[in-house]
């Protein structure tokens, strides 16, 4: 980030200075190996005692905070300083995205596409016809955009990112390298002699301030919207299926993988490697464990784990079990052969 006072800092985060608010920043580091002219954190009672040997400039703390010991680095003390760090960083951020305008040379636009000045537009990138580019987007290197895609105002598409015809993209998105948004769901109808491709004719749909992460791929709608709703954060190699939605402000962790038409309800937290058989419905603030396999409908609120999916409390209960089945199984053989029991 551009060199910054404290001062400034507090003002933009809402924070209280304790220490000298003159002192200037201009970048981040972990606490444990900050150095001078370096901002960190402190977002845990558990990592307080970093504090008295960071060499920081300036620590994010929270505001209730109590030192023991004597500390050398000025305090920015907040109420949240997990939230204030990426306020920061989103700021540092933007002010790098803000140093790149202009089209590259090799870039090979329609005519029919109209940039505005305020956009980035990388080395070879391809936008087909009709394309709608709002303000202030990037597009960095080797993207594709097909005919009739959307790009809202200030999102971010990294290099060779592609979006088939028709992907609406929303506002203050972010898709990382790689992920493919809009290619064919998986649909053939079977018959005697094979399967029959079922034309995939619909598109996806992006709200805003989404986040989709590296070689991700959702798939368009057979008809209608594959949807994403605003505010989702989708991990790295991650799979939606064609007509899947995708409720707002849910998460969902790395491998993850939705077979066609499953609706996910908003606020939920999903795990990585977790699969979900087609059709499913899981409802709002749902938290689904690593690894879980969800084969029926989930109730709001619910903790699940496990394959096929069970309460996260039973599931607990059976996996210490689990290691003592050896052993149960000898203890029943050996009770059966007393008692003349045959299977």
């Amino acid at each position: 980030m551009t060199e910054k006072s404290l001062s400034e800092i507090a003002q933009y985060i809402n924070a209280q200075v304790d220490g000298d608010a003159s002192l200037k920043v201009n970048s981040f580091a972990p606490i444990e190996n900050a150095t001078t002219g370096q901002l960190s954190f402190i977002a845990s009672d558990k990592y307080a005692h970093f504090l008295y040997t960071s060499k920081a400039t300036a620590i994010l703390i929270n505001r209730n905070f109590v030192a023991t010991k004597p500390f050398t680095a000025s305090l920015l003390r907040v109420d949240d300083p997990y939230l204030a760090l990426a306020k920061l960083m989103q700021l540092a951020e933007a002010e790098n995205n803000n140093s790149k305008k202009g089209i590259a040379q090799t870039a090979v636009i329609a005519p029919s596409v109209k940039i505005p000045q305020s956009c980035y537009i990388g080395e070879y990138v391809v936008i087909e016809r009709n394309v709608t580019i709002a303000e202030n987007v990037t597009i960095e290197a080797y993207c594709y955009l097909g005919e009739g895609c959307k790009v809202g105002k200030s999102t971010k598409l990294y290099p060779r990112v592609t979006l088939y015809n028709d992907v609406v993209v929303g506002e203050e998105c972010i898709i990382h390298a790689g992920a493919v948004i809009g290619a064919d769901g998986f649909g053939f109808a079977p018959s005697a002699t094979g399967y029959s491709k079922i034309p995939q004719l619909g598109n996806v749909t992006i709200g805003n301030n989404v986040e989709i992460g590296a070689n991700t791929t959702i798939d368009r709608a057979v008809m209608g919207s594959t949807t994403i709703g605003n505010g989702v954060k989708i991990d790295n190699l991650v799979q939606v299926g064609h007509n899947c939605k995708i409720g707002s402000n849910t998460v969902v962790s790395a491998q993850t993988g939705f077979a066609g038409t499953t609706t996910i309800g908003s606020w939920c937290r999903i795990g990585g490697q977790a699969g979900f058989a087609g059709h499913q419905v899981v409802g709002d603030n749902t938290q689904v464990g690593a690894q879980t396999g969800v084969v029926g409908n989930v109730d709001a609120n619910a903790k699940i784990l496990g394959s096929p999916q069970i309460p996260v409390s039973k599931a607990l209960r059976a996996y210490t079990i689990f290691p003592k089945l050896p052993e149960l199984e000898q203890r029943i053989k050996k009770l059966e052969a007393e008692n003349n029991i045959k299977e």
